[in-house]
């Protein structure tokens, strides 16, 4: 068993070799009864020596049970060592592709693949992996490797610890962005019920964590993208919020939707926050290969200067905010001070640049006067 599980680790476990190795392992598991039989069959001999030396027939059965434990063991260390080299065999052509967090994403792949997390893996290694689940896990495996997100492999993204839906039509929600939802439910303490409008809501995870984190509260999220749009729809309903949230088809204000949400008394919304695209269209040749080839070009380009949305949504913010409303964005790390002081210019007071965990401006937020 240890030559031919050998074997296959050096020759890299292409899939072929994988599948007989596999199953030569269970063969020898199906033959296990068999040979333990055997081994007690073995020690019959042993009986004589037991009556001449005077120690007991219980030998027999200690024997027969050292060897079914014996061959119960070497068949659980090989199946764990099999495990072990297809997460290997991942994470190998992986690194070979540039990946830099490889043994992640292999190890990522392999949990949603197999529907089983890393810790049950460390606790049931020996636990034998299907031919059908091992070929689809590297056909997996070799879509990561052309540089798709893992997350449009999986169509699973965590944001603010709840789990959203995600296809190549929406940017996948991250970490940074929860910096902004964090700020926005801080101004939404002492709101009773508070009304929220998410402005290029892409998957929905903005509007609707804040739905989630707050139970009195509704809103509305609006894209350009019908595709985006059925995304957040989905998200909304399958975190079970489909009733507090409605999503509306626009270019920024521009639907029929907000000609009654908005007028020169004040808004609807306590709240308007938006994560608009903000990369200038001449840097996004320059992104990673994920983001740029795999990211929906419309959720990244915010056009010459990458400032374009922020000027369209600041200019109109204030007819669709209540008196005392927030307007929060989330910026790229250079923009604060071009963001804050077109919010000053538009009359919004306490504007703030916020930092990230990692120290980087990334939130800028004001508020319409009382």
């Amino acid at each position: 068993v240890n030559k031919a599980f050998f074997s296959v680790e050096d020759a890299g476990l292409d899939a072929d070799i994988l599948s007989d190795f596999k199953r030569k392992v269970i063969g020898l598991a199906e033959k296990s009864i068999g040979l333990t039989v055997a081994f007690i069959g073995f020690t019959f001999p042993l009986i004589l020596v037991d009556a001449y030396m005077g120690l007991g027939s219980d030998s027999l059965l200690i024997w027969g049970a050292m060897g079914a434990a014996a061959f119960l063991l070497i068949y659980a260390i090989v199946l764990y060592f099999l495990n072990a080299s297809l997460l290997k065999k991942g994470t190998n052509i992986l690194k070979e592709n540039g990946l830099e967090e490889a043994g992640l994403d292999a190890w990522l792949l392999l949990e949603f693949k197999t529907g089983k997390n890393r810790a049950y893996y460390f606790a049931h290694g020996d636990e034998p992996v299907s031919d059908e689940t091992a070929a689809e896990y590297l056909k997996l495996i070799g879509r990561r490797a052309g540089h798709i997100p893992v997350q449009q492999l999986t169509h699973q993204a965590f944001f603010m610890g709840y789990e959203f839906y995600v296809n190549q039509d929406v940017l996948i929600p991250r970490q940074d962005t929860e910096t902004l939802v964090e700020e926005a439910l801080k101004c939404m303490n002492g709101m009773k019920e508070p009304e929220i409008l998410d402005m290029c809501t892409g998957s929905g995870c903005i509007l609707i964590s804040l739905l989630l984190e707050r139970e009195n509260a509704k809103g509305a999220g609006a894209d350009i993208s019908p595709e985006a749009l059925a995304v957040a729809k989905k998200n909304a309903k399958d975190l079970g919020v489909e009733k507090r949230a409605e999503f509306v088809e626009s270019d920024t204000f521009s639907a029929p939707y907000f000609w009654k949400k908005g007028g020169k008394e004040g808004g609807k919304y306590d709240i308007l926050i938006s994560n608009p695209p903000y990369i200038a269209t001449e840097e996004i040749e320059t992104l990673m290969e994920e983001v740029r080839l795999h990211d929906p070009r419309g959720a990244l380009d915010g056009r010459e200067d990458g400032l374009y949305f922020y000027r369209n949504i600041t200019a109109e913010a204030g007819k669709y905010l209540r008196p005392g409303g927030w307007l929060l964005y989330e910026i790229g790390c250079t923009q604060g001070a071009a963001v804050s002081g077109m919010m000053k210019t538009a009359g919004f007071e306490q504007v703030q640049v916020i930092k990230d965990l990692p120290g980087l401006d990334r939130v800028v937020i004001g508020q319409k006067p009382l």
